[in-house]
């Protein structure tokens, strides 16, 4: 009961944290100075090849970003030393059309025999 407490105190904190300070900023237009210097300190630094890397990164389906994802995914399937799940994701990065959008069926079925899946096919799971 004391952390249902605890927890509608901090969501209630939070809430009029943000409605206080958003009153501030949007009606009496306070705190907008502050936020312009910011925003004019952070625009000094930008270059053209910081700015294409940023807009690279907020594209959610980039190359760079799906090539980072898969990075911190093996560094965390290193730190669980879960072998079998970064031989699925090297598998996966390595063979994508195959394995993912279904290209060549052969290819797949190869490497699943290979790293000695058992495949039940048209025996409905038995």
């Amino acid at each position: 009961m004391i952390r249902v407490a605890a927890w509608s105190g901090a969501i209630a904190l939070a809430v009029g944290t943000f409605l206080l300070v958003t009153h501030e900023t949007i009606v009496e237009k306070e705190g907008t100075g502050a936020d312009r210097a910011i925003l004019l300190w952070i625009a000094g630094l930008r270059t053209p090849r910081l700015t294409a890397v940023m807009v690279d990164l907020t594209a959610l389906g980039s190359p760079t970003l799906v090539v980072l994802f898969t990075l911190v995914t093996f560094a965390i399937l290193a730190v669980l030393r879960d072998g079998r799940g970064a031989a699925h994701l090297a598998v996966a990065s390595v063979y994508p059309s195959d394995v993912v959008s279904g290209g060549s069926l052969g290819t797949a079925w190869a490497l699943i025999l290979a790293a000695g899946i058992a495949v039940t096919v048209g025996r409905g799971g038995n």
